[in-house]
């Protein structure tokens, strides 16, 4: 009996503790902002809301002369820092609270008023709300509707056990809420605040709301993607070499000029980074180039493999976009020439790559430049090629 007094004694303990101080936090986490209430007014101050806390229901504004205390039903937004807050009824998802005679979990929503942070403000808005895990709302036919997606961590039998069950739910009602933006690929739309954000700001494109760069917070947050690129084109090489003077040993060797019509190629990993706004990528490339001498006996046909990295900016986040890319390229030689000391000065060659196009959506064309060449070294590639590719 001691034992148990001893027990429910510690327990309450702690959950006093616990609600004391999560009380206490959400009084102290003060950032600027302020407070339009039921009636019209704005009150400014210091505002306190943790959006994690179990009194996620009441945000405090600290004035000069006091602290006062909101709940959903007398605000009709605030502040708090840089986010945005609106009360709304919804129907919250609280599957795991409701288990049915068999041990599985049955869909049970819960409809009540809480505060929903503005994560995208625009005629297609997106919504988060948390209580013991994430919930994110959109603006459907209907109203606001949650996005679903029911995976779970439960112990059955003293075993961790992973519950899924429509896990990607949220996937479908995507589509279904938003025709118009099935080439967006929807399926590789993460359930989290990221990936979903930059899909609903690209959807409000597709749907005519204006622009990226007009949709706040659009991409307030850094996203980074991988992506397959692949490309082919054709190019002109314009390149210098070096032939001994054949009357004599101790003669320079002369410098002549040629030029090949050639192709290339390739592959590449992108590195897209999605960040204010602004897109970057890295791209790792690699390419094969084969050049065709015109009307010079002394050439044969030859070839390089080539490594590009290269960084690439985009002039604006829209599917429409121009950009310009830099690279450090190194190419090896494939196949001989035939001219030994072009073949000896172009077994490695570094470079640059200098390039300006136009991407939509996941096709691109680009103009490049690529001057190959050891420096203070007489042989010299000069290359102009126009290049298409996609992105994957």
């Amino acid at each position: 009996m001691t034992i148990y007094k001893t027990t429910l004694r510690v327990l309450i303990t702690l959950s006093v503790t616990v609600l004391l101080a999560d009380f206490s936090f959400a009084q102290n986490n003060y950032k600027d902002g302020y407070i339009v209430t039921i009636t019209g007014d704005t009150l400014s101050g210091q505002v306190s809301f943790d959006e994690k806390s179990s009194g996620n229901d009441k945000v405090f504004i600290k004035t000069a002369s006091s602290v006062e205390e909101y709940s959903t039903g007398n605000v009709q937004y605030f502040k708090h820092g840089e986010a945005r807050f609106l009360p709304r009824e919804v129907e919250v998802d609280q599957t795991p609270l409701k288990v049915t005679s068999s041990g599985y979990f049955s869909p049970f929503t819960v409809l009540k008023k809480v505060f929903l942070r503005e994560v995208i403000a625009s005629e297609m808005p997106l919504y988060y709300y948390y209580d013991f895990r994430p919930h994110y709302f959109i603006k459907g036919r209907e109203g606001l509707m949650e996005l679903i997606s029911n995976q779970y961590i439960v112990i059955r039998n003293n075993r961790r056990i992973l519950v899924s069950k429509n896990e990607y739910l949220y996937q479908l009602l995507l589509e279904d809420e938003y025709p118009a933006c099935l080439d967006l690929r929807v399926n590789r739309v993460a359930y989290n605040e990221s990936s979903l954000k930059n899909f609903m700001a690209k959807c409000a494109v597709n749907y005519g709301f204006g622009t990226l760069s007009n949709i706040p917070n659009a991409y307030d947050r850094e996203e980074i993607v991988l992506k397959k690129q692949f490309y082919a084109g054709v190019e002109y090489n314009s390149f210098t070499y070096l032939v001994p003077e054949w009357d004599s040993d101790i003669a320079p060797d002369l410098e002549k000029s040629g030029s090949a019509p050639g192709i290339r190629i390739g592959g590449a990993l992108k590195i897209e980074r999605n960040k204010e706004q602004k897109k970057r990528a890295f791209i790792l490339g690699l390419d094969y180039s084969y050049y065709k001498a015109q009307n010079d006996d002394e050439f044969e046909s030859f070839g390089f493999i080539t490594f590009s990295p290269s960084y690439v900016a985009l002039f604006s986040p829209e599917k429409l976009s121009g950009f310009f890319e830099i690279g450090l390229p190194l190419s090896v030689r494939v196949g001989s020439s035939e001219i030994e000391k072009f073949d000896e000065e172009t077994k490695f060659t570094p470079g640059i790559i200098l390039g300006l196009g136009v991407q939509y959506d996941r096709f691109f064309i680009k103009g490049r430049y690529d001057h190959m060449g050891k420096v203070g070294k007489a042989i010299q590639q000069r290359i102009v090629g126009i290049i298409v590719g996609i992105d994957l």
